[in-house]
């Protein structure tokens, strides 16, 4: 009898030792699904939010960029001024002017557009724009109007698709069998994808769909989308659950036991770049950059942001002086180059006249290492040496100048060209111009800023203009926010810019977009001419106005 009851314990034990690991395997199997699919969501969320944004600023651009504070006939050069603001746009469709009755007095297209208002207008928070829900009644297409007061009875409206708003290629596969709906708070319907004639699922076929919901971070929009719970499921399929259940059953006491140990064999302590380099969050924005004569956007620079689990990006002076602390600069710098070739490679491939700017750091050239790592990112890949810039900025010591030296000439070898950034802003530049032997110089923002006045920063810039161009060393101005910086910086000689003015630091897929669409403008003939996207016909009216000196 005593031995009946000891082999019942047993079993029951044994079946214990196996039940449990299996159930903690499904249990831990759906934890990380559900929490997959939150990211996944949350993802999708972050995106469409961030492509409202970008086709509203585009518009906001257009519409802020309009110099004149009222408007007469429509002709002459407020209109000439109008068309181009609107074929530089990436998103805007067209620009008009409406009296105070709303009727549409002149426009870009030279056509009497038949726009139907949806809704009433509403205000956004930034006290000047306004947001309504329109069609094109001889199109049939949904749009949206965003305006500004334009004198007394006028108003300056940039038409913006609806479509373009709820454009989601990033997530294409997944909104396969799904829907995105876009709306107004009031209820206006404002764009739907993945076409307008679509409804919203319904009664029992809600069950098969997983609903995202909310308004957006900025602006007044009501977000829904639905997305189907099969798609949800394929970043699962890969797993190798049925794999697990059966280590779980064989090994049921060394599983336990195995999760004890990764649960707790963790580093007691690591700081935050570490953990970004693990679970490699850290990202690169685009910022373009223009040739202010020609009017040609000839590359960007990369930017590095950590990309919180959120989707929140967190930019780079909050965690850089980490990074070097570390010792986790290179391996960040690196990680960094790889992103850059993932998201560049195919556009750059195709244009190899594009550049794209790298920053590197002091630690970079106190070490042979960095050009076989350059080497061994984008030498199997389309983007060539000689379409990379790597920057260095003046701000940092170099230990070795003799290391220094050969490290930016190995560089230089592979057809790369150097970069000194922020200069103007640390004690070091002169030096290093004259023993690095850098191709380019990039001037900082902190003198930008006042190079429209005639104090000591124009005189500055003046002063470093003149010395690059007796070394034979190009500059780039950065930090562009105002139209009479450009005009004041090509009458100083001045060839490339980057800035706000033309554009903020853009994600990968919207930079892209950005120049594919650039490129595919009238006027620009990609690879074979060397000619990208042009600046507003507006910037080289000021030319007349400001002749540059050559």
């Amino acid at each position: 009898m005593l031995q009946g009851k000891r082999l019942i314990l047993f079993v029951g034990f044994a079946a214990m030792c196996v039940a449990v690991p299996v159930f903690l395997v499904f249990l831990l199997h759906q934890t990380a699904r559900d929490r997959e699919i939150d990211q996944v969501m949350e993802r999708l969320r972050f995106d469409l939010n961030a492509q409202v944004e970008i086709v509203l600023d585009d518009a906001f651009n257009a519409l802020d960029t309009y110099a004149f504070p009222a408007f007469g006939t429509c002709d002459g050069l407020p209109r000439e001024i109008m068309r181009r603001l609107a074929y530089t746009s990436v998103y805007v469709k067209d620009l008009m002017v409406a009296d105070g009755s709303n009727d549409v007095i002149c426009n870009t297209s030279g056509s009497q557009q038949s726009i139907r208002r949806r809704a009433q207008s509403q205000d956004l928070a930034d006290g000047i724009h306004q947001v309504e829900a329109v069609q094109i009644e001889s199109e049939q297409i949904e749009a949206i109007l965003i305006s500004r007061a334009l004198g007394e009875n006028r108003t300056l409206s940039a038409l913006v698709l609806s479509n373009s708003l709820v454009a989601a290629r990033s997530h294409k596969a997944l909104l396969e069998d799904g829907f995105v709906f876009l709306s107004l708070v009031d209820g206006t319907d404002v764009g739907r994808y993945p076409h307008s004639a679509l409804s919203a699922p319904t009664g029992r076929q809600l069950n098969d769909f997983t609903v995202l919901e909310g308004p957006l971070t900025s602006y007044p929009f009501e977000l829904k989308v639905f997305v189907s719970n099969d798609r949800l499921s394929e970043p699962m399929t890969d797993s190798p659950f049925w794999i697990s259940v059966f280590g779980a059953l064989v090994f049921g006491t060394a599983l336990c036991t195995g999760l004890c140990y990764m649960s707790f064999a963790q580093p007691a302590s690591l700081n935050s770049v570490e953990l970004a380099l693990r679970n490699r969050q850290f990202v690169a924005s685009y910022q373009p950059i223009v040739n202010i004569r020609t009017g040609e956007f000839i590359g960007c620079e990369a930017l590095i942001r950590l990309r919180k689990p959120d989707g929140t990006l967190i930019e780079p002076n909050a965690f850089i002086q980490d990074a070097e602390g570390s010792g986790l600069a290179i391996e960040m710098t690196v990680l960094l180059m790889k992103r850059i070739r993932a998201d560049l490679e195919e556009l750059y491939g195709r244009n190899p006249s594009l550049k794209v700017g790298i920053n590197l750091f002091s630690d970079h050239l106190n070490r042979s290492e960095t050009v076989a790592e350059i080497e061994q990112v984008f030498g199997p890949s389309q983007i060539g040496f000689q379409q990379l810039t790597f920057e260095l900025t003046e701000r940092l010591p170099v230990e070795s100048s003799k290391m220094a030296k050969e490290v930016i000439a190995k560089i230089q070898s592979l057809g790369s060209q150097v970069a000194l950034d922020d200069v103007g802003t640390g004690h070091n530049g002169l030096k290093y111009l004259m023993e690095l032997g850098v191709d380019i110089i990039k001037i900082d923002k902190l003198f930008i800023d006042g190079v429209s006045d005639s104090g000591f920063s124009r005189t500055i810039v003046d002063a470093l203009i003149k010395l690059a161009k007796e070394m034979n060393i190009l500059v780039v101005a950065e930090g562009i926010e105002r139209l009479d910086q450009v005009a004041n910086l090509k009458e100083l000689g001045v060839h490339m810019a980057q800035g706000y003015f033309y554009s903020k630091p853009l994600p990968p897929e919207a930079f892209v977009a950005f120049m594919e669409d650039a490129l595919s403008k009238p006027g620009s003939s990609g690879k074979d001419s060397g000619q990208h996207r042009q600046v507003p016909q507006y910037l080289k009216l000021v030319s007349k106005h400001h002749p540059a000196s050559s």
